[in-house]
């Protein structure tokens, strides 16, 4: 069930506090998990979850605990180059030109971008994210993007990439502003338009996830949470397990996948999202 203007109801614990189902945690978190790192579509999947089982969004705790859930699994599967970017930081203090520091700089300029959209991106999707019109429209529209894209591959590699790729990589990732668009997806778009390879340009687009994992969670939390008496614990844990567990196989997947083969099932799958979501919007 859901409450007004579309948040999942909740039903009221013995002691006062909050609780979620268990099976609207569980499909919060693996959509969380899954598509913050897949090329499709997260806001397309929770519109298709809210009618299903009448949930569209998470509360403000677990949206964070499942923030936090994805952020790890990144962590851990990209650990070399995280410390390496950790070090990076260190030489780039002394002044020294390092690997670890080249990818930090670039991460860093792609993300620049973002912050000042981010302003206007939170309004897009207040105004629109429930739009299933926009939600389809984008899905399908991107879906072919990456696939256009997918046929530009070139031989580039991460290391190539020079400050104003990260820039112009930084630029389309603004659009992913735009409910249906998919994060990962327009960041592997842009990389692979400008030549990169599939493995490199995947692999890019989640770092870029880190320090928008950390913003956004970063935000919400500061949005207020609710007493900590209140807070269902158990459930906030589950979620982050769930989110984590989810989001590690969603990488490792996708990482074996574009090693031997292309992107266009992706584009398919986003058609064929886009169409049920319009035959969604004719039948409701």
């Amino acid at each position: 069930m859901t409450g007004p203007r579309g948040t999942p109801r909740v039903r009221k614990r013995e002691r006062g506090g909050l609780k979620i189902d268990l099976m609207q945690i569980a499909a919060l978190a693996v959509v969380q998990g899954v598509t913050e790192f897949l090329p499709v579509s997260s806001s397309g999947h929770l519109v298709l979850i809210g009618h299903l089982i009448g949930v569209s969004g998470p509360q403000l705790a677990m949206d964070v605990a499942l923030h936090v859930g994805t952020l790890l699994a990144v962590l851990l599967v990209f650990r070399a180059d995280v410390r390496a970017m950790a070090r990076g930081a260190f030489d780039l203090a002394k002044g020294a030109h390092t690997p670890g520091a080249a990818l930090l700089l670039r991460l860093v300029v792609a993300t620049l971008p973002m912050l000042p959209a981010g302003l206007l991106g939170r309004d897009l999707l207040v105004e629109h994210g429930r739009s299933i019109a926009t939600v389809a429209g984008a899905t399908m529209v991107f879906g072919i993007v990456l696939y256009l894209s997918d046929r530009r591959e070139g031989r580039r590699a991460i290391e190539k990439m020079t400050l104003l790729d990260a820039l112009l990589i930084g630029c389309a990732q603004m659009l992913a502003f735009i409910p249906g668009t998919s994060r990962s997806g327009i960041v592997l778009t842009a990389a692979l338009f400008l030549g990169f390879r599939r493995e490199d340009a995947t692999r890019f687009a989640m770092l870029t996830a880190i320090p928008t994992l950390v913003a956004a969670g970063t935000l919400l939390a500061a949005g207020g949470l609710a007493p900590s008496d209140s807070l269902d614990w158990g459930g906030l844990a589950t979620g982050a397990a769930l989110a984590f567990v989810s989001a590690v196989l969603a990488i490792w997947g996708l990482l074996a996948w574009v090693r031997r083969a292309s992107l266009t099932v992706f584009m398919v799958y986003r058609l064929v999202l886009g169409c049920a979501l319009f035959l969604l919007l004719a039948w409701s």
